[in-house]
């Protein structure tokens, strides 16, 4: 509504974020109140024990991500870091999707089979699931790089089309391989 009477963008954030404030006000007045349990300084220097490696290995993934565009950067500069961190990210969110999603059924299993029958059943579990990851994301790699002349198009823009159609098949195999 506001945004048709000329608030523009500034007016549909407004508009977002107080419905988001009425909804937190309105619908979940539970959740400002305290905690029902005191607070527990050992169960809190466990949790944060246990996060830190969480914390370590999500800024070294946050780094691994930056990494590759950094050096081509430096290498070649700017405009071609662009270049290629445009195929990387479109090869990067074709491959790595599938990849997680066997990973989220994957590894489930593994802990519950794990904690019941042990290492050699988990070794055994994980076996066949890492051959239908590789059945699901090889396949999935080889495909994509097949048809990189016709994704680079549909998908991306003048500029970046040429590099892309020779970087994607690189990409789709090094990714794979990653996964």
């Amino acid at each position: 509504a506001r945004v048709r009477v000329g608030y523009g963008g500034i007016g549909l954030i407004f508009v977002i974020a107080s419905g988001y404030v009425l909804a937190s006000l309105v619908g979940a007045p539970r959740l400002w109140r305290g905690p029902r349990s005191p607070f527990d300084r050992q169960a809190f220097k466990a949790m944060l024990w246990l996060g830190l490696p969480m914390a370590a290995a999500g800024a070294l993934y946050a780094l691994h991500a930056a990494l590759d565009r950094l050096f081509v950067a430096m290498l070649l500069g700017d405009h071609d870091a662009g270049v290629y961190g445009a195929s990387a990210d479109l090869v990067r969110q074709m491959i790595v999707f599938p990849a997680v999603s066997v990973a989220a059924a994957i590894i489930p299993v593994a802990i519950r089979t794990f904690a019941e029958q042990g290492p050699a059943q988990t070794n055994r579990h994980l076996l066949h699931s890492g051959e239908l990851l590789m059945a699901i994301v090889f396949p999935a790699a080889g495909g994509r790089a097949i048809i990189a002349p016709h994704i680079a198009s549909l998908i991306l823009g003048p500029d970046f089309r040429e590099a892309a159609i020779t970087l994607i098949p690189i990409l789709c195999l090094a990714w794979a391989i990653q996964s």
